[in-house]
């Protein structure tokens, strides 16, 4: 049973789950077998992907509480949809004990209150001499800003109000998977975050391109969220086109914590989706009555 505007109601599923399946070559069965079936019964469905994996490895430079990082991931969707907003979010934050509620009122931290300039300024005379030269993927200004998340990531204000503007800036990404990952590398790199956090989507992206599914048949959708908080790295959703408009048909995702979290000793690769049946029969009976 399900929420509907109406009330709860049943809703009648079927689907597949691969459980110990590792990698982006079974995100893409899944995938696959998920669009072909509805390709079958001559249904030419939309795939809109997300990654919340990459909002979860962004969400991790910050080193924030896993309720708070729970917390962003569940209003991806509102923030995409102007729904809601960062200072709202932050307000309710603060209600629910997610950061100092005296922050939120007063408005900013001791860090806070230091310039950005003045606290990156102080920041590489610490390290004067010791990161010269960029490390790995990172350049020194990525490192420097990096450290000053750290410093300030102790549920203060600015880092989670940062950590909002990050979140919708990536939620309102919608499009081609080459759009979406060049726009998601520049708003990663503005922030001074390692591009490493899109490298799932990007294999993802590169191994869907030589599947069954057609180029116009993706979009990549960085605010879809599906609405369940166990879902771990790629997630999407199957979008028909009904008289009055998209009808989602299904969907599903990889939730790789899954076993953990309902009691088992260690986290099981594990991925699988459903397609709500009364919605995909009704879009076929309608096609029938025309």
């Amino acid at each position: 049973f399900r929420f509907d505007p109406e009330g709860y109601r049943q809703q009648t599923q079927v689907g597949a789950e691969i459980v110990g399946g590792a990698g982006v070559d079974f995100d893409v069965e899944v995938l696959e077998l998920a669009w072909t079936g509805l390709k079958k019964l001559g249904v030419d469905a939309e795939l809109r992907i997300g990654h919340l994996g990459v909002v979860q490895s962004l969400l991790g430079s910050y080193q924030f509480s896993e309720a708070v990082n729970l917390f962003i991931i569940g209003n991806l969707t509102a923030l995409k949809s102007d729904y809601t907003d960062a200072e709202e979010l932050m307000e309710r934050a603060g209600t629910l004990g997610l950061v100092d509620a005296e922050q939120t009122q007063d408005g900013l931290s001791s860090m806070d209150r230091v310039s950005s300039e003045d606290a990156q300024r102080f920041v590489r005379g610490v390290l004067q001499g010791s990161i010269a030269t960029p490390i790995g993927r990172r350049t020194t200004e990525q490192i420097v800003a990096r450290l000053l998340r750290k410093v300030e990531a102790a549920g203060s204000q600015g880092a989670l109000q940062d950590a909002f503007a990050l979140a919708s800036a990536l939620a309102r990404l919608e499009g081609t998977a080459s759009a979406v990952l060049d726009q998601a590398r520049h708003i990663v790199s503005e922030r001074g975050l390692s591009a490493s956090a899109l490298d799932g989507l990007e294999a993802l992206a590169d191994a869907l391109s030589k599947s069954e599914i057609p180029d116009d048949r993706i979009a990549v959708d960085l605010g879809l969220a599906r609405g369940f908080a166990y879902y771990t790295g790629a997630v999407f959703e199957l979008v028909g086109r009904a008289d009055d408009g998209p009808v989602s048909l299904g969907g599903g995702g990889r939730y790789d914590g899954l076993v953990r979290t309902l009691g088992g000793d260690e986290d099981v690769p594990a991925l699988g989706f459903a397609y709500t049946l009364d919605r995909v029969v009704d879009l076929l009976t309608a096609r029938i009555d025309e």
